[in-house]
């Protein structure tokens, strides 16, 4: 079973009740949940539940590579991930809602087994952007991550 970590975990819901004009708290807590959600699948192996978080157009875009867009090729995307036994780790530093989108930022780790048996590790800043649907839930938009240099991304990593 793979082992995927959140901070400040909380229930497995996408849905959180905020007041008209929402909060800071509000935010911070949207993103926490949403992240959890993602998590959870991805812990599951279930690249079809991870890309059930995503909008129909949403744009995947990852580290040197072509931009990945709609949900059979997010899924094939992430079930690639999850085959190489990837665990990724991440931390909201930032959360913002914006009318229906929330805008999140903050930090991301990867551990992997490279081709010679040891455990590589990698990590750096991401950002994701979430559109609030009719039924109220919220979906991934855009997602886009880029690697830190070695020693700002241990230095931010350790905090994680």
């Amino acid at each position: 079973m793979r082992m995927v970590t959140m901070m400040l975990m909380m229930p497995l819901s996408v849905s959180v009740a905020m007041a008209e004009t929402p909060t800071v708290m509000d935010a911070y807590a949207l993103a926490n949940r949403s992240n959890a959600v993602w998590a959870h699948s991805f812990g599951l192996g279930d690249a079809g539940a991870v890309a059930a978080g995503y909008t129909d157009s949403a744009l995947v875009v990852p580290p040197a590579a072509a931009p990945i867009e709609g949900h059979a090729a997010i899924k094939d995307y992430w079930a690639q991930r999850i085959a190489d036994g990837q665990q990724i780790y991440v931390r909201v530093e930032s959360a913002d809602v914006r009318g229906n989108a929330l805008i999140q930022s903050g930090v991301w780790s990867v551990e992997v087994t490279n081709p010679y048996g040891e455990r590589a590790y990698g990590g750096g800043n991401f950002m994701r952007i979430l559109d609030r649907q009719e039924d109220g839930s919220w979906k991934i938009r855009m997602e886009s991550w880029e690697p830190a240099g070695a020693a700002a991304r241990d230095a931010r990593i350790s905090q994680l």
